[in-house]
């Protein structure tokens, strides 16, 4: 069920997010919180929310069994309550300026967060066994892409950057997650 996600919805309900506004021009706060575009972004908000929570936990139980250390729980509970609390408050600063607010301060700690847990899961991994660094530094891809894409898009964090930061972060734990997979079935 997680590849269903990690490989088809989640990717593809992102690239559709943005429908015919540019990459770098707009973002998905912006997108929905407009009339037609506001109930596939909470559907794809929630879906994607839903991915990633059990994802973590999958990948910490996982990161447990072979290293006896874990992320605390409290993490990507966290990081997913946050998405969805952004997802209950529209983006409309000239309207709704507090909640605007609100909703751009959890929508963005709420992807730190998932960074932040994929890093330390990675990182626990790598201190147990080299085998696992290539995996902790690949996350060193995600700062410079998105800070290039900030910059392209003139100073905002555009569909382009949230599209890259959620597909990466996909396919990401989901390749680590049948790495684990193979390690601790001993294959």
């Amino acid at each position: 069920m997680l590849e269903l996600f990690a490989y088809l919805i989640v990717p593809i309900s992102t690239l559709l997010m943005p429908g015919k506004s540019g990459w770098l021009e707009s973002n998905f706060s912006v997108i929905g919180s407009r009339a037609p575009g506001q109930p596939f972004f909470i559907l794809w908000g929630t879906f994607t929310g839903i991915f990633f929570y059990l994802l973590l936990n999958r990948l910490n139980a996982q990161v447990l069994a072979l290293t006896q250390k874990q992320l605390s729980h409290l993490l990507p509970s966290c990081s997913v309550l946050l998405l969805f609390v952004s997802l209950l408050f529209p983006y409309l600063p000239e309207s709704m300026p507090f909640l605007s607010a609100l909703h751009v301060f959890c929508a963005f700690f709420s992807s730190v967060g998932l960074f932040l847990c994929l890093a330390a899961l990675a990182h626990m991994l790598q201190t147990c066994s080299s085998a696992y660094r290539p995996y902790f530094y690949l996350l060193g891809v995600i700062p410079p892409v998105c800070l290039g894409l900030f910059f392209a898009a003139d100073g905002i964090i555009s569909s382009g950057m949230e599209i890259f930061f959620t597909i990466f972060c996909s396919l990401y734990g989901i390749r680590l997650h049948h790495r684990l997979k193979r390690e601790l079935a001993g294959t």
